[in-house]
């Protein structure tokens, strides 16, 4: 469970045995709102990284991909953005 919170994290465990394992994942996706628009924040000291997920489904698997940006850039699938 999360409160409100802008930090982003990809936290993996996997179950199992005999060598039978199923992966589990829990993603916080943070936040993508651009820091200097939170015009709230008096001295603009911020403490998240903007950031976004997406879930891919083959349809047996969930796979997380989580996307973290830098100066409002990112890459995805090998290309900058």
């Amino acid at each position: 469970m999360f409160d409100h919170t802008h930090q982003p994290y990809l936290l993996t465990r996997a179950y199992g045995f005999d060598g039978k394992v199923s992966p589990r994942f829990t993603m916080n996706v943070g936040s993508i709102m651009d820091p200097t628009h939170a015009k709230y924040v008096k001295d603009g000291a911020v403490s998240w990284v903007m950031s976004f997920a997406l879930l891919r489904d083959d349809g047996k698997r969930v796979y997380p991909d989580l996307i973290t940006m830098v100066d409002r850039g990112f890459y995805f699938n090998g290309s900058k953005y």
